[in-house]
């Protein structure tokens, strides 16, 4: 700080004390500026990565069900005499059902993937926090195998040949998990804490 008044008196001795105060102030506003910047990205930064947990939580509660259904599938193949049918919800949404003749032997809703704040948010992401975007575009990704997925048990539920069905349980298994571990390392990064909480909504 003493350098820094050695060089204002120097420079007072050069330049008019107008010129030496315009650079001041200048230099002030810019200090300030740079300081009110910051400040921004880290409240837009926290935000953000606020959001990207919550939409990871809702996809939690999401995969809880996803396996409850790829379950009803593989009780399916190994209860001869039985059915899957799909059915539509108040809300839109599909149910499954296990079905022998008219009685339900179990059903499962089969919620959404969650996956617009992150799709929507990716540009946002690359600026003001960097050090995630490559990890979260491979959660983007892993949210549209995850939506594959389900589209699937769908399909396979309303395939009357159900041609690839007893080989489809290990397949959805296994990307159910690996996009669980893609979430769970995600979720940690964002908000510094293990995956355990989920969101129905």
């Amino acid at each position: 700080m003493n350098d820094f008044y050695r060089v204002v008196a120097a420079a007072s001795d050069i330049l008019p004390i107008t010129v030496v105060a315009a650079i001041l102030i200048f230099v002030v506003k810019e200090v300030l500026e740079t300081r009110r910047r910051r400040q921004e990205v880290k409240r837009r930064r926290k935000a953000l990565r606020r959001l990207l947990a919550d939409e990871i939580e809702r996809n939690h509660f999401q995969i809880k069900r996803m396996r409850h259904c790829v379950g009803i599938i593989e009780r399916l193949l190994a209860q001869p005499g039985t059915e899957i049918h799909v059915d539509t919800d108040s809300h839109g949404g599909f149910v499954i059902r296990l079905m022998e003749g008219e009685d339900t032997l179990q059903h499962s809703p089969l919620g959404i993937v969650h996956k617009d704040t992150l799709s929507s948010n990716l540009i946002e992401v690359a600026n003001v926090d960097g050090k995630i975007f490559e990890q979260a575009l491979c959660v983007n990704d892993a949210l549209k195998e995850l939506e594959h997925v389900r589209q699937s048990i769908v399909d396979q539920a309303n395939d009357d040949q159900k041609l690839w069905i007893a080989g489809f349980p290990a397949y959805a298994n296994g990307s159910i998990a690996e996009v669980e571990s893609s979430l769970r390392d995600f979720y940690k990064e964002v908000a510094g804490k293990p995956l355990k909480d989920w969101k129905v909504f």
